[in-house]
């Protein structure tokens, strides 16, 4: 137990969690479509799997990419003073 305890800050586990949560309704959508859905449900479940799919590789990375820039900037400016 020497390892050093790392506290994640609250917008970094929102991120994780939701990544987590939209991989779990890809997959779910996906075993869904796998069993066989009614011809009538059929279309909607494609269309929600590809919904999910397009927010966790395109929506959630974008909604995100301005904290994580601006936390690797404040983490440079640190660094930087440290040398000085």
């Amino acid at each position: 137990m020497g390892g050093e305890v790392v506290v994640p800050s609250g917008v970094s586990w929102l991120h994780d969690r939701l990544k987590e949560m939209g991989t779990e309704r890809v997959e779910y959508l996906k075993e869904g479509i796998a069993e066989g859905v009614p011809l009538h449900e059929y279309q909607a479940m494609v269309g929600r799997y590809k919904e999910a799919k397009r927010v966790l590789s395109i929506i959630l990375p974008e909604l995100f990419e301005e904290f994580y820039s601006a936390e690797q900037a404040d983490d440079e400016e640190l660094e930087e003073l440290e040398n000085e």
